[in-house]
């Protein structure tokens, strides 16, 4: 289940190269894990939206006494269009899109296993089960 995993998320983070700006307004946006990016963004139209929004703003960490304010900025030179579809053709833009792709192989890699190991269970009921009327139930259908 690397896809829950967010050590292994900011690892594919910076080995893709993705600015730390980006990397932040991901975290902003609550976005920390593979499993996250993919089922909030499930589809390549989605994500594609979600840079043009990442295109036209940064975020930034401000560190005040003891914590640290993630706020968000207006990329610099980002007010024209032209700008945004330049900034989509860059290589930060490339960089979250590998992540998005590595992101969305681990979450259906991880989604496939749990399906599998679900397939895996018996499907005889144990005596146990047969005998508790609670757990049986809850496997009988509506």
């Amino acid at each position: 289940m690397t896809s829950k995993v967010a050590r292994v998320f900011q690892e594919l983070v910076a080995l893709s190269n993705v600015d730390v700006a980006d990397a932040l307004t991901l975290q902003r946006l609550g976005i920390t894990t593979s499993d996250e990016l993919y089922f909030r963004v499930p589809s390549s139209e989605r994500f594609e939206e979600l840079l043009m929004e990442i295109a036209a703003e940064i975020t930034v960490a401000v560190k005040t006494d003891d914590q640290v304010d993630l706020q968000r900025q207006e990329r610099p030179n980002s007010n024209t269009e032209e700008a945004k579809k330049s900034w989509l053709r860059s290589s930060a833009a490339a960089a979250l899109r590998r992540v998005w792709e590595a992101s969305r192989s681990a979450a259906k890699r991880d989604l496939a296993a749990l399906t599998e190991e679900r397939l895996d269970m018996p499907t005889r009921m144990s005596p146990v089960v047969a005998a508790d009327p609670v757990s049986y139930t809850h496997l009988t259908l509506p």
